[in-house]
């Protein structure tokens, strides 16, 4: 039996991939689960409509990443003030959420889960690098240049 996979399957085959499996794997365990359709002319279309509309949305969300990562090379560096005590210790800790906020305020619209940082955490005054990802392996590293706000 003729089938469309509508995820992708072990040692079977990915997305929209068609293949031929027994008819009674097929119709007991594949349809009845979701894992496939029957390979009908207007099943077929209508995984060649999707596929294409998922194409052209990754194309989208990657032509905004490069957009997005044009803009964070644009304004290098970035500094972050914040308050520190004895031995440049700082009080709290600076994050990916204050991190997104302070690109934000530079007029660049990301989410704090684009943002990674080596420990999560900063703790300490200093430089440090950061990675920046907004799709998938699409990625650059940047400085972020933690200041005290005491010595300002």
């Amino acid at each position: 039996m003729e089938i469309i996979l509508l995820k992708n399957i072990k040692n079977l085959g990915k997305i929209g991939n068609i293949i031929i499996v027994k008819s009674g794997y097929a119709r007991n365990y594949l349809i009845p689960s979701g894992l496939a359709l029957s390979s009908t002319f207007k099943n077929i279309n209508i995984i060649t409509k999707k596929t294409n509309i998922f194409k052209k949305q990754t194309k989208l969300k990657i032509s905004q990443s490069k957009f997005k990562i044009r803009q964070i090379q644009s304004i290098f560096p970035i500094k972050i003030y914040s308050q520190s005590g004895a031995r440049e210790r700082l009080f709290g800790s600076i994050g990916p959420q204050d991190i997104a906020i302070a690109i934000m305020k530079l007029g660049i619209q990301i989410n704090k889960s684009e943002i990674y940082l080596k420990n999560n955490f900063i703790r300490k005054l200093g430089v440090y690098k950061v990675v920046f990802r907004p799709y998938k392996k699409i990625g650059i590293n940047f400085l972020v240049h933690i200041l005290s706000k005491n010595h300002i």
